[in-house]
């Protein structure tokens, strides 16, 4: 499996492992009934939701490696802090090496822990991990859409970090236009919500 490794912290200790990238469905799943009909008929949303890409059969996935921080993830989420302070599989270290001879010696690779996951999508991971880590010049700005947000926001409510993006939320909150009708964006914005 290809290999595409991602440094949030140059030297951190510890590597999110995201297998199977972009695979799980975040946005809700709706109809949009025509009001005041008869039966019930549908309408079209022409709104772009900005949804994923059909993957062409016969490629190999790609595997994500993030490089973070464990104290950065451990003061930002409850989750985090469970997962690497105690007896779970994370918290312990994947490749270390033991001393051979004397108890004196120091490992010669230095022990890296790893954090296994899949489905989110990367970019919104790496967007928010680059706010728990605190790096405002990475984090996008500029226009940014409602499922992109979403795919945020459902990785922010499962790691149970809102604290640490909520500034963040703030600022995408301000750029957002509130739809004067009802249609997929004000279902999609009800879901951030």
């Amino acid at each position: 499996m290809p290999v595409v490794t991602h440094d949030v912290v140059h030297d951190g200790d510890i590597y999110i492992v995201l297998k199977n990238p972009n695979a799980k469905w975040t946005a809700p799943l709706f109809k949009l009934r025509k009001h005041a009909t008869d039966k019930a008929s549908y309408i079209r949303d022409k709104c772009s939701m900005d949804l994923p890409k059909l993957l062409r059969l016969g490629l190999e996935p790609y595997e994500h490696r993030i490089r973070v921080s464990s104290q950065h993830l451990i003061n930002a989420s409850p989750k985090f802090k469970k997962m690497l302070q105690r007896h779970w599989k994370e918290s312990a270290p994947v490749n270390a090496t033991t001393p051979s001879d004397s108890s004196d010696q120091v490992p010669c690779v230095p022990a890296t822990r790893e954090i296994s996951t899949s489905g989110w999508n990367v970019h919104a991971l790496v967007q928010v991990l680059n706010i728990i880590h605190g790096r405002n010049k990475e984090v996008t700005r500029g226009d940014t859409t409602l499922r992109f947000i979403a795919d945020m926001t459902v990785i922010v409510n499962y790691y149970e970090c809102v604290e640490a993006a909520s500034l963040a939320a703030d600022l995408w909150r301000e750029r957002v236009d509130v739809p004067k009708t009802y249609g997929k964006e004000s279902i999609m914005l009800l879901f951030i919500s």
